[in-house]
C-alpha cells in the first residue's frame, strides 16, 4: 500500500540570533506518514526531501534537503530543517515561502504548505536578541495515491503528559466541501472524524458545526445530526439535533446553520469522535438535503483543573506541605502530609526545556566541528 503523509506542525522552534554567523539556524517541526487508509506506518526509516519555494504552484525552488532519513514511531517523526542542508541567509526575507516534500519514489507533494508570517522571525538571526517560535499551516495534506473527491483532513493532534502543565489540548478537523445525505438509509453517515490523544483522564468537549443546504420539495426536508463515537448507527435520542423544515414555499435551496455539542470523561489513551448525519426518515421524496464546511473540534480539560494537590509521608523538603490526619478505610487513622502538585510540574517542565537546550548547544557543537573541518 502506497503511504501518503499528514503534517501537523507540533513544534517550530528557532535557533537563538546569538548564534555564530557560521553556524546555520535550524527549523525543527514534526509530522506524521500514514497508510492511505489513515493507520501510521510500520516503525521504520523512510527516506524523505523536503524542499522550499517561492510560488505556491510553480517557481522556483529555493532550498531542498535532499533525501534524508527519517525514523518513525506510530507515523511520527521530527526533522530539523537545515540540519544536514544549510538553510541560506534571508531565505525568509520573502513571505512567499512554501514546502512540499517527496517519499522515497512518490510524486512530489501537493498542495504546497506556505509558512505563516510568524516563520519569517528567522530573519532575526542578524539582531542583538530574538528567539522566535514559527509554524506552518497544519493542514498540509499529502496523498500519495491520487485519490479523487477526497477532502484534506487535519492529522489528529497527540499530546504528551509532559506537554500539559494546566492547559487543554485540542484536535480539529474540517472540509470545505458539500456532502449529499441519502434519502433512503437510516444509518447515520460520517461528515467529519476527529482523533484526540490525552495522557491522563479528564474530559473531552466534543463540538460540530455544519451548513445545511436543503432544496427539491415544498415538503419535509429536515436532517439530523450528532456526535458518536460508534460508525454508523442510528440516531441517539439524547444527543441528536433536527433542522430544516416541514413545509417550504417553494423548491429553491434553503439554508441553517447547524451546531451539535457531547462531553465525555475519557481515561488515558487515544479517541475517535464523528460528526454524524442522516436525512430525517419522513422526508418527502423529492427532497435533497446536502451538508456543507463540516467541522468537529475536540477539546481536553485534564482533572488536575480540580486537583492540584496530594497527600504522603514523605513530601520533598523543599516543597511547603501541611500535616494532616486521615482516616483509613478501617476506621485507623494516622499522620500524613499534604502539599501542592504545581510546584513539581514546574519543575519537571524546566527541567525538560533545560534539556531540550542542552540538545540545541549539542546541534551547534557538531554544526561547529563541522564547518571548521
Amino acid at each position: 500500500m502506497s503511504p501518503k503523509i499528514l503534517f501537523s506542525i507540533i513544534c517550530i522552534s528557532l535557533l537563538s540570533a546569538n548564534i555564530p554567523a557560521d553556524v546555520p539556524n535550524v527549523v525543527n517541526y514534526q509530522g506524521r506518514l500514514t497508510e492511505a487508509s489513515g493507520d501510521p506506518v510500520a516503525d521504520d526509516a523512510y527516506l524523505v526531501k523536503f524542499i522550499i519555494y517561492d510560488d505556491p504552484i510553480a517557481g522556483a525552488e529555493i532550498w531542498n534537503s535532499n533525501f534524508q532519513t527519517i525514523n518513525t514511531s506510530n507515523g511520527l517523526f521530527t526533522y530539523l530543517l537545515g540540519s544536514n542542508e544549510t538553510l541560506p541567509v534571508g531565505i525568509f526575507s520573502d513571505t512567499n515561502r512554501y514546502l512540499a516534500l517527496t517519499l522515497g519514489t512518490n510524486p512530489e507533494s501537493t498542495p504546497r504548505s506556505q509558512f505563516n508570517t510568524v516563520s519569517y522571525a528567522f530573519e532575526a538571526q542578524n539582531a542583538s536578541d530574538a528567539d522566535s517560535l514559527g509554524g506552518l499551516d497544519p493542514s498540509f495534506y499529502l496523498d500519495w495515491d491520487n485519490l479523487t473527491n477526497v477532502p484534506p483532513a487535519f492529522d489528529d493532534d497527540t499530546l504528551d503528559s509532559w506537554e500539559i502543565l494546566d492547559e487543554p489540548g485540542i484536535a480539529a478537523n474540517r472540509w470545505g466541501g458539500t456532502i449529499v445525505l441519502s434519502q433512503t438509509t437510516t444509518v447515520m453517515t460520517d461528515l467529519r472524524t476527529v482523533t484526540i490523544s490525552i495522557p491522563a483522564p479528564g474530559y473531552i468537549v466534543v463540538n460540530g458545526h455544519t451548513d445545511l443546504h436543503l432544496r427539491g420539495t415544498t415538503g419535509r426536508n429536515q436532517v439530523k445530526l450528532q456526535i458518536d463515537e460508534t460508525i454508523g448507527g442510528s440516531a441517539v435520542g439524547s444527543y441528536d439535533s433536527h433542522t430544516g423544515f416541514e413545509a417550504a414555499p417553494n423548491t429553491s435551496t434553503i439554508y441553517y446553520s447547524a451546531d451539535v455539542s457531547r462531553i465525555y470523561f475519557k481515561f488515558e489513551g487515544q479517541y475517535t469522535f464523528r460528526l454524524e448525519a442522516v436525512a430525517h426518515h419522513l422526508n418527502n421524496g423529492d427532497a435533497v438535503s446536502e451538508c456543507g464546511g463540516p467541522t468537529i473540534v475536540a477539546t481536553y480539560f485534564p482533572t488536575s483543573y480540580g486537583f492540584v494537590s496530594t497527600v504522603g509521608q514523605d513530601p520533598p523538603a523543599d516543597i511547603e506541605s501541611q500535616l494532616i490526619e486521615i482516616t483509613n478505610p478501617d476506621g485507623s487513622t494516622e499522620q500524613t502530609y499534604q502539599y501542592d502538585l504545581r510546584d513539581l510540574e514546574l519543575r519537571a517542565k524546566e527541567a525538560r526545556l533545560k534539556a531540550q537546550e542542552a540538545e540545541l548547544e549539542l546541534l551547534k557543537a557538531k554544526q561547529q566541528g563541522a564547518s571548521g573541518r
